[in-house]
């Protein structure tokens, strides 16, 4: 009985606004939802600011609660509703994934940040960027970012003296086939 109420008290905890979000959003409606959720992580952070850390899954969640909340709010037609379920289980465990591949990359990988580690790590800032927008706009972002990202840890490994023009290379050529993909009719 004990494992159970823990179990409850952290998916109140971790998943409160996300919980009120969707409540709301069956009974009451979309605005009233995204109102509701809003005021749910207030009150919540308001009481974990002195109580309870704010750990990254409850940062995540939140976060995520007000992205599909607000992008259902100022959509013309709620489209995030109609395929919510699939939209958010795939759309947020392929951000999860970036996000760990990322802190993979950078803390485990890559280690240290010295001058040529900050050299690599800004220019990595940007496809991610780009990878996450794939996710929900068009899947080309996703594969000029990861192939981006891809290319500039390859670089910071096996480029030597070249490091600089190989990253100049990999982020420009990202950019300039990101433009040439977005004017094509």
């Amino acid at each position: 009985m004990a494992a159970l109420v823990a179990l409850l008290r952290f998916g109140a905890l971790e998943f409160g606004p996300l919980a009120a979000f969707l409540i709301l959003a069956a009974t009451l409606g979309v605005k009233a939802a995204i109102a509701g959720s809003i005021a749910a992580i207030l009150l919540d952070g308001a009481w974990r600011w002195r109580r309870a850390p704010f750990t990254r899954l409850y940062v995540a969640a939140s976060g995520l609660t007000l992205l599909f909340g607000a992008i259902d709010l100022v959509s013309s037609a709620p489209f995030t509703l109609k395929f919510e379920a699939p939209l958010v289980n795939l759309a947020t465990a392929a951000a999860f994934a970036l996000f760990y591949g990322f802190g993979w990359v950078w803390a485990d990988l890559i280690g240290r940040f010295e001058p040529r580690q900050l050299e690599a790590f800004w220019p990595t800032l940007f496809p991610f960027g780009f990878a996450l927008a794939g996710l929900w706009f068009a899947v080309v972002f996703l594969v000029i970012g990861l192939g981006g990202a891809a290319l500039i840890v390859a670089a910071y490994f096996w480029s030597g003296a070249w490091f600089e023009l190989f990253i100049a290379l990999a982020v420009g050529g990202g950019f300039i086939a990101s433009g040439l993909l977005m004017r094509r009719p």
